[in-house]
C-alpha cells in the first residue's frame, strides 16, 4: 500500500511538472507573439498578450491542484523577474488595482444634434527588454520541469510501474 501511494504522488508531481512546462510553452508563445506586436502599432493584440504571458507563467507558483513546491522558484537574478512578473499579475492582469497603471478616458464629439462616443484604455506596456528576460526565465524554468518530470519517469520505472 505504501508503494501505491508513493507511485500516485510521484504520477500527481510528475502531472504538475509538465502541466507546469506547458504553461512555459504557453508563455513563450505569448512573449515570442508580443516581440513581434511590439515592432508595428501596440494595440489589444498586445495587451491580451502580455496578460497571456504573464498569467500562463505565474499558473504554476499560484494556489491550485498543480501549484509546485517552493523549490521551483527560481534563484538570484531570475528571482528578480519572477517577483516582478507576479507583481503585476496581481497588480495589472489578474485584478485592477491603482497600482495598475491602467486608465481610460472617453471623448464626447458633437455635431448639431449627432452625438459620437470613443473611448479607450491606457497601459504602461511592458519594454521589450522585459520581455526578453521574462523569455529567458520561461525557457529556464520549462526546461527544469521537464528535467524533473523525466527524473520521476525513470524512478518511477524502476518501481515497477
Amino acid at each position: 500500500m505504501n508503494e501505491e501511494r508513493r507511485i500516485e504522488g510521484l504520477r500527481a508531481k510528475q502531472n504538475a511538472l509538465l502541466l507546469a512546462a506547458s504553461d512555459m510553452d504557453q508563455a513563450i508563445a505569448a512573449a515570442n507573439a508580443l516581440l513581434e506586436e511590439q515592432k508595428g502599432e501596440r494595440g489589444g493584440l498586445a495587451r491580451a498578450l502580455e496578460t497571456a504571458m504573464v498569467v500562463c507563467y505565474m499558473r504554476p507558483f499560484s494556489s491550485g491542484v498543480g501549484r509546485l513546491p517552493n523549490r521551483y522558484l527560481p534563484q538570484e537574478d531570475a528571482r528578480v523577474v519572477h517577483d516582478g512578473l507576479r507583481r503585476v499579475r496581481q497588480k495589472v492582469y489578474a485584478h485592477t488595482s491603482e497600482a495598475s497603471n491602467r486608465t481610460t478616458s472617453m471623448r464626447i464629439e458633437s455635431e448639431g444634434e449627432v452625438f459620437t462616443l470613443s473611448w479607450r484604455e491606457q497601459w504602461l506596456p511592458r519594454s521589450p527588454d522585459d520581455v526578453l528576460h521574462a523569455l529567458s526565465l520561461f525557457e529556464q524554468q520549462r526546461d527544469l520541469f521537464r528535467h524533473d518530470a523525466a527524473a520521476i519517469e525513470v524512478e518511477l520505472r524502476g518501481l515497477g510501474s
